[in-house]
């Protein structure tokens, strides 16, 4: 992992507002709707963190006064405001990394602006334990404690090889080893289960807050889908990039947000890009870093393709069945389903149907000689060794 310390000196920027004017600056760069309405709430809140509950100027005066009075020992206020100060400058701090992270994708570092999508969009990170609650909340299933719940259970991952180590001699297993086992393997699914970014959700449903509801991410109304087929170039391939932004849907944005998305024209950066960090802090992986190159839409619109493609579907079976059950699915029949065009067949008549029976191929005709043209494999030796067999009689010594 890549500490703070391993990249460029930068000028150190202790004013809130400059490193909010600075995460705009290229954020704009970046015009996807759905990343904007996570990462530019997530960074006021910091922001306002590193400057809450800091002492006014009268009580600073006051501080300064009981320090001359009893310098040997600190007050309570002292301690107090220093307490608080350290919190500021952490705070700062971090808003300062997240600042550095966002100027890694805007450079175009190979794994930086794919990180950045990925954690967006609940792929990776906190926001996708987030989503993996928020899909498991329906079903009343704890992450990393029960199992995994029927939408995701189609994504679980393949069982763990066995392991080399030698295991010790012993007629029975104890039962808290077999627990210990399941524990960890229902853990391992947990932590390599590749969320879905929305669930289908049927036409006809009218109350999403009923218990009888289908399990949802809370992205299904939000455009997520229509605006990532048109970043990704998938709809409106022939279009401009200035003519795709007027065509997403910013709907679900705060008006606040809306008001400073970019719709009209380009941006660009009005400071340097980030420069790669240190040789000697890359030394374990120095080809996910590279020179800075200029964030273009071709670039753009394949790094969007690219997660496209990666993004898993699922829809429910609909069959009358005790437990629900989901299938992977492609994204057309994730659409169908929603359209209602799909139509599964019960399990009643998937009973009842039975298999055809392989008939068996005689090689013996009726009167009990063989058939030569029933012997597809055999050569022209082997057909006139059985045409033999069928003339003469062979005596075993």
């Amino acid at each position: 992992m890549l500490l703070p310390s391993s990249f460029p000196s930068i000028r150190s920027t202790s004013n809130s507002k400059q490193l909010y004017r600075r995460f705009l600056q290229h954020l704009q760069l970046i015009p996807d709707p759905h990343i904007w309405s996570i990462l530019i709430p997530r960074y006021k809140k910091l922001l306002l963190s590193s400057g809450r509950n800091l002492l006014t100027a009268e009580e600073l005066k006051t501080l300064q006064i009981e320090q001359d009075i009893v310098p040997p020992s600190e007050s309570s206020k002292a301690a107090l405001e220093r307490a608080r100060r350290w919190k500021r400058d952490k705070a700062l701090k971090k808003a300062e990394k997240e600042l550095e992270r966002l100027r890694a994708a805007v450079a175009c570092h190979p794994h930086a602006l794919t990180r950045l999508i990925e954690e967006t969009y609940g792929q990776r990170g906190v926001m996708r334990w987030d989503l993996l609650r928020k899909i498991s909340a329906r079903y009343s299933v704890d992450p990393l404690i029960d199992s995994l719940p029927p939408p995701l259970l189609p994504f679980r991952p393949p069982a763990a090889a066995p392991s080399e180590a030698q295991p010790r001699a012993r007629k029975i297993v104890p039962a808290c080893r077999i627990r210990t086992e399941l524990k960890r393997s229902v853990e391992r699914d947990w932590h390599h289960v590749k969320p879905p970014i929305v669930l289908p959700v049927s036409r006809n449903t009218q109350d999403e807050e009923s218990e009888t509801a289908p399990a949802t991410t809370g992205w299904e109304r939000s455009g997520i889908i229509h605006n990532l087929r048109i970043l990704s170039g998938i709809d409106q391939a022939g279009v401009s990039q200035l003519d795709k932004l007027t065509l997403l849907d910013l709907s679900f944005l705060k008006p606040s947000i809306r008001r400073l998305f970019p719709i009209k024209c380009g941006r660009r950066l009005q400071e340097s890009p980030l420069l790669p960090p240190r040789p000697k802090a890359t030394r374990q992986n120095p080809h996910i870093w590279g020179l800075p190159r200029r964030l273009d839409s071709r670039l753009f619109q394949r790094t969007y393709k690219r997660f496209w493609d990666g993004l898993v579907w699922a829809r429910p079976i609909n069959v009358e069945t005790a437990e629900e059950r989901w299938k992977q699915c492609s994204y057309e029949e994730f659409q169908d389903w929603q359209d209602g065009k799909v139509i599964d067949q019960p399990v009643a008549e998937l009973g009842q149907l039975k298999r055809p029976k392989k008939h068996k191929i005689s090689t013996v005709n009726e009167s009990g000689h063989l058939q030569l043209d029933k012997w597809s494999r055999a050569t022209n030796n082997d057909k006139k060794w059985l045409s033999l067999n069928q003339t003469m009689d062979f005596v075993y010594p």
